[in-house]
């Protein structure tokens, strides 16, 4: 079957593809390589071993089908009925099977922790590491930078990840002396900062 269709998809089809799957975050270019990223991976993982999609023979089947109504071998109508009960088994093996994905909401991105207010993901970006939910309103934010003034020039993700949990971190910092000295800290999230826990 496959040899008769010459394979699946075509040049110009599968570079859109690759491009869509790339812009969806799904999988990443590294140098002449691509790559899943790590919500691809667990988009493909949720799916059972027999998911209709992941079957290189239907794909062909279809392609066959569609190279008979192309022929005059095979009517449009019975090709279009295959089509549907193929979309509709596969939407009942996507409901059946799909789970919230960890980084479905902002592909490609990392979850470092869950906010503490509203328990939406926290991610890292430039200068922070802030709520995902700031569209509703949440202000959760660690700025990375939260501790220079104190001799520490950045608050590392790990760092963040704990804070955000409601632990207790100790870090190294310098008095304005230039003294060297270690501090148990914390976050405030109320007024949304970090301070010395014996505070």
């Amino acid at each position: 079957m496959m040899k008769s269709v010459e394979g699946i998809g075509t040049v110009a089809t599968r570079a859109a593809i690759i491009e869509k799957l790339v812009e969806r975050g799904f999988i990443e270019k590294k140098k002449n390589q691509i790559i899943s990223t790590p919500l691809g991976r667990e988009l493909i993982e949720m799916m059972p071993e027999d998911f209709s999609l992941y079957s290189v023979k239907l794909t062909a089947f279809f392609e066959t089908m569609l190279s008979q109504v192309e022929h005059g071998e095979l009517k449009e109508k019975t090709f279009y009925e295959e089509l549907e009960g193929l979309v509709k088994r596969t939407a009942e093996e996507i409901r059946g099977n799909v789970k919230t994905l960890s980084v479905a909401a902002n592909p490609g991105k990392e979850t470092i922790a869950l906010c503490p207010k509203c328990k939406k993901e926290i991610h890292e970006n430039s200068k922070a590491y802030s709520c995902s939910g700031f569209k509703d309103g949440c202000k959760t934010t660690i700025w990375k930078n939260a501790l220079e003034k104190l001799g520490k020039k950045n608050v590392t993700k790990t760092e963040a990840s704990k804070l955000l949990a409601g632990k207790t971190i100790k870090v190294n910092l310098k008095s304005k002396q230039g003294k060297a000295y270690k501090a148990d800290v914390v976050f405030n999230l109320e007024k949304n900062w970090i301070e010395f826990a014996n505070k």
